[in-house]
C-alpha cells in the first residue's frame, strides 16, 4: 500500500505490542490510527497535560487535564495551582482522548489538543526526539531510526525531558 506505514500498536494500556493486522494510511480507521499513535507517542497513560489558551491575556500552554477544572467549591484556580491542588483528579489518557486531539476537537465541539508526559514515573522514557521539518523521507528516516532503537534496546531507558511534550494533530481523523 502506498504512502502506509506498518509499525507495532499498542494494545490496551500495557506496555506491550502486537503487529497491525494492517498497515496504517490516512483511509486506515479511526481506531487504528488511534493504535498507531498511542504506539509512536508513549509516555503516562495515568495523566495528560491539555492546551490553554488564557481569554483576558492571550498566553498559551499546558496543564494536565483535570476533571475538578473550574468546578464550584472544589477548584481553586487561579489562587491554587493544579499541581498543588488537594482536590486534584487528573484525567486518564483514553483512545477517546487521542481520538479528539487527532480531529482537533473536544467532545463539545471546543478545539482540544493534548500533550504527553514523557518521563513515566520509574523515571524512564519511550521517546527519541529529533526535529525534522515536514519533509516526508525525514520522517521517515526518523521512523527507521525509531524502529532501530527500539530493536536495539526493548526496555525504556532514563533520560532527562521537558515535562511535557506537544503531539502532532492535523484533523487527521
Amino acid at each position: 500500500m502506498r504512502n502506509s506505514i506498518e509499525l507495532p500498536v499498542l494494545r490496551s494500556q500495557s506496555l506491550e505490542f502486537e503487529k497491525p493486522l494492517e498497515p496504517v494510511s490516512r483511509d486506515s480507521s479511526p481506531a487504528l490510527k488511534v493504535s498507531l499513535f498511542r504506539a509512536l507517542f508513549r509516555g503516562r497513560t495515568d495523566v495528560y497535560p491539555q492546551r490553554f489558551q488564557s481569554r483576558k491575556t492571550g498566553k498559551s500552554g499546558y496543564q494536565p487535564a483535570c476533571g475538578n477544572e473550574w468546578v464550584r467549591g472544589i477548584c481553586d484556580k487561579p489562587k491554587i495551582k493544579c499541581m498543588q491542588c488537594a482536590n486534584s483528579r487528573f484525567l486518564p489518557v483514553t483512545d477517546e482522548v487521542v481520538r479528539q486531539h487527532l480531529s482537533g476537537k473536544s467532545g463539545d465541539g471546543k478545539d482540544f489538543v493534548m500533550g504527553v508526559y514523557p518521563m513515566l514515573q520509574d523515571e524512564t522514557c519511550f521517546f527519541l526526539a529529533e526535529d525534522i521539518g515536514k519533509q516526508l523521507s525525514l520522517v521517515l528516516d526518523a521512523i527507521l531510526r525509531a524502529m532501530t532503537a527500539r530493536q536495539v534496546s526493548s526496555s525504556p531507558s532514563p533520560a532527562s525531558a521537558r515535562p511535557y511534550c506537544a503531539l502532532p494533530s492535523n484533523n487527521v481523523i
